[in-house]
């Protein structure tokens, strides 16, 4: 059963450590921008890009995380 949930998890801590790394490089990039605007903009708009577009798949790997196993674990392998 646990390996059942292994892919999901392990998607699902990929998206949420990149999200977390992501929100310090932007805590970072808002204090630093006066030194190099052009770089820590690319940096903000980076963090933006993923906020927007990758962090909401979060939700839906918690969810097949929770509840999406079953019919994994239920198969019956001789089946494939």
């Amino acid at each position: 059963y646990t390996q059942a949930l292994a892919v999901a998890y392990l998607r699902l801590c990929g998206v949420v450590i990149g999200g977390w790394l992501l929100a310090r490089s932007h805590d970072i990039a808002c204090a630093k921008r006066s030194e190099d605007p052009e770089f820590y903009d690319s940096k903000r708009q980076l963090c933006r890009f993923f906020a927007e577009h990758i962090a909401p798949q979060a939700l839906w790997l918690q969810r097949e995380f929770v509840t999406g196993n079953d019919s994994i674990v239920d198969a019956d392998p001789a089946l494939f």
